[in-house]
């Protein structure tokens, strides 16, 4: 098991890191940041607080109800009435975010409206958005001829949409496969996830994608 000393004299063991600083958490030595930790000895067993009736997972906080009061970088550990897993969580100074970096998938279509599968969830971390296509036979892209295409949150309510994310193929030349990705980093309500879509424009004679997919990664907030 891999451990990293801390001031106190005990050790951490790395439980998720990140190459960018998403959800604002602790910097690491080699450039990346840790998005949780859980606290072990130096033989590698884990240190057990003993807050809110912890029950030796290694979780600040191991029980159905939402933790009071807790400080950033605690960890919760959610059940439900059966004792069973709902989700591990982690405390940023401001939401419990999961420690988990979900994600849903989309084959992205001729249409210039490609929707992503509904979210059950009242709160989000929008993190990334990435397209993965291979371009078709009109032409190079260059500044005069590429597609843009926007990653958007619609609310169906008020007939709005906002732009999350934006990408260009500007430097994708005939035939080759396209790989764009966006950070989003920003909080969306329920409001605003009702729909999520993708959508594309073009600008003079790009060469167009003919089959791909989207990517959206995120996280829950609690």
């Amino acid at each position: 098991m891999t451990t990293i000393a801390l001031t106190n004299g005990e050790y951490a063991d790395l439980i998720i890191a990140a190459d960018t600083n998403i959800g604002g958490m602790y910097p690491l030595p080699n450039g990346q940041y840790a998005q949780a930790v859980v606290p072990v000895d130096a033989d590698g067993n884990v240190i057990v607080s003993g807050e809110g009736g912890g029950s030796g997972s290694g979780f600040t906080y191991d029980q159905q109800t939402t933790p009071s009061s807790p400080t950033r970088g605690q960890t919760w550990r959610e059940r439900d009435s059966n004792n069973d897993i709902v989700e591990d969580w982690f405390w940023n100074g401001t939401y419990w975010l999961s420690i988990q970096i979900h994600s849903h998938f989309v084959e992205v279509a001729s249409s210039n409206f490609t929707p992503f599968p509904a979210l059950n969830s009242e709160q989000i971390l929008a993190l990334k958005v990435s397209i993965v296509a291979t371009s078709g036979n009109m032409g190079d892209n260059d500044a005069s001829n590429f597609t843009t295409y926007t990653f958007r949150s619609k609310n169906n309510a008020a007939f709005s949409e906002t732009v999350l994310a934006t990408l260009t193929s500007q430097a994708l030349l005939n035939g080759q496969n396209l790989l764009l990705s966006a950070d989003i980093n920003q909080v969306l309500s329920n409001t605003n996830i009702s729909s999520l879509v993708f959508r594309y424009a073009a600008t003079g004679s790009p060469s167009e994608p003919i089959q791909g997919n989207a990517t959206f990664w995120f996280r829950l907030i609690k």
